[in-house]
């Protein structure tokens, strides 16, 4: 594997930006504003459209670089599917962690904020691989926030933690990492020093997400299951007590029926569900080759 440095240089990320990259995986960033993609993709440009761009949604890299030179920070989504060397690297991750892993490139100029005041949903590893910046932290407004629950932050939000002090402060420098686990708000700015990282997210699966699968199992048919399968009365919603009897019933039928599905069954069904939810690494030798040990080159 590469040292941390090396997974993302400017020139890198130079690569990507110019790889006819479209403008649902670029964002900017000024003055803690989105700014609007027709602003910097060929659609909103006053010349036509060179030959070798794909469409008039590929991003037009002057004007990213016009962007920058004002001070405005670009992101990379989904990093991983643009650039090798971190789609392995989220590739081992996953495989280790068994659990999807994204890289998400930010470079911000000197002198700059980045995002403003706001939280993640899943847990992240921000890899300085040039520069330096340097992050608040506060601790979570809420612990441990599901998926679909989103930041859902508020002007009024950010403006309160932009002006309270930081529960803790780091500044990183090339080669270092700083693990923010979800929910903890966090905001980074560069001083004298340009700055380039890469946020890792681990994507988790909750002990949400397992009680979800566990009721979707009821959708089996068989004699103790069947029962979920009715249909609730019609005008239900404007019956306060009928509704309130049938929820009775349910929690009563769930701790009934749940003790007795096959755990054996569902521990291989929901392993192999939560496989599929990222990408596993093969190798090509061992299937050629089976009596080769497998090298997978990362």
């Amino acid at each position: 594997m590469p040292g941390l440095t090396e997974l993302l240089d400017l020139h890198d990320f130079e690569r990507v930006l110019n790889s006819d990259v479209t403008a649902d995986k670029v964002s900017i960033i000024s003055e803690g504003k989105i700014v609007p993609r027709a602003a910097y993709t060929w659609k909103g440009a006053a010349t036509r459209l060179p030959f070798n761009r794909r469409s008039t949604n590929s991003v037009q890299p002057q004007a990213v670089a016009q962007r920058l030179e004002r001070g405005a920070t670009v992101i990379i989504n989904s990093l991983h599917q643009a650039w090798p060397p971190l789609g392995r690297l989220c590739g081992q991750l996953s495989a280790e962690m068994g659990t999807a892993v994204d890289a998400v490139g930010f470079l911000t100029p000197s002198d700059q904020r980045g995002l403003r005041p706001h939280w993640d949903t899943e847990s992240v590893m921000l890899v300085q691989t040039f520069g330096s910046k340097t992050w608040n932290l506060w601790e979570p407004p809420s612990p441990a926030p599901l998926a679909h629950e989103g930041p859902g932050f508020s002007q009024a939000d950010r403006d309160y933690y932009d002006g309270r002090k930081p529960d803790h402060q780091f500044t990183l420098t090339a080669g270092e990492v700083l693990w923010i686990p979800s929910g903890w708000v966090h905001s980074g700015s560069t001083e004298t020093a340009a700055s380039l990282h890469v946020s890792l997210g681990f994507l988790p699966f909750s002990r949400y997400w397992l009680a979800m699968k566990l009721v979707q199992a009821l959708d089996r048919r068989g004699p103790a299951t069947d029962r979920f399968r009715f249909m609730l009365p019609f005008g239900i919603d404007r019956e306060p007590e009928q509704l309130a009897n049938a929820i009775s019933e349910v929690v009563a039928d769930l701790t009934e029926v749940l003790p007795t599905l096959d755990r054996a069954e569902l521990t291989r069904h929901l392993a192999d569900d939560m496989r599929k939810e990222f990408w596993t690494p093969c190798s090509i030798a061992s299937v050629v080759m089976p009596t080769a040990e497998a090298d997978i080159p990362w």
